[in-house]
């Protein structure tokens, strides 16, 4: 009877080690899915809008503090256009885009500021801190903890980018794109946004 007692509690310990440990995708694709079902439910007041921002709509405004504890802010009038991406340290497509982001940023950092939203409420701030040193990102990592921001831009699945005017208007919504497009999009927001004198 002993033995029955041990296997029953070796199981459940079992169990919750499992559960701890399980991979992240699982607890974040819950978590994402119930952000989704608070939506359609309308139980939420963030922001004005029930409608996804798209293209020719204003970025909904925000203000979000970084890893290096700055805080950043997105509003309407902008020096430069703003490459904003939405983005989670156990995201496979998250993982491939990285570089790709910290090329173009170190490539056009004089044209386009580039600003990562991590949604920290589906990550852990040293896997946050890990991932952004791996892929040696030098932008803004900004930290949206309680996943407001996240509910705003309606934001069901990541990576996903949004592509910002100077005057904080959405140019593009991008979900996964190759090298050559992602230049070419980033070339083009910035044609379009250039100053004239």
């Amino acid at each position: 009877m002993k033995w029955r007692t041990g296997i029953v509690v070796f199981a459940a310990v079992l169990l919750i080690w499992v559960v701890m440990n399980s991979k992240d995708d699982k607890r974040a694709a819950l978590a994402l899915a119930a952000k989704q079902d608070m939506l359609n439910k309308g139980e939420t007041n963030l922001g004005e809008s029930k409608v996804a921002p798209r293209a020719g709509s204003l970025a909904p405004p925000f203000s979000l503090k970084s890893l290096d504890g700055k805080v950043y802010n997105v509003d309407a009038k902008r020096e430069k256009p703003l490459l904003l991406t939405f983005w989670a340290s156990w995201c496979g497509p998250c993982k491939e885009e990285a570089p790709l982001l910290s090329l173009l940023h170190n490539k056009y950092k004089n044209q386009i500021d580039v600003y990562a939203v991590n949604v920290t409420a589906e990550d852990r701030i040293r896997d946050v801190e890990a991932f952004a040193k791996r892929y040696s990102f030098s932008f803004p990592v900004l930290l949206d903890v309680k996943g407001e921001v996240a509910v705003m831009y309606r934001i069901y699945g990541i990576p996903t980018s949004f592509l910002i005017d100077r005057n904080g208007s959405i140019v593009e919504v991008i979900h996964t794109l190759d090298a050559k497009e992602w230049e070419q999009r980033v070339n083009k927001l910035i044609e379009d946004n250039a100053e004239t004198e």
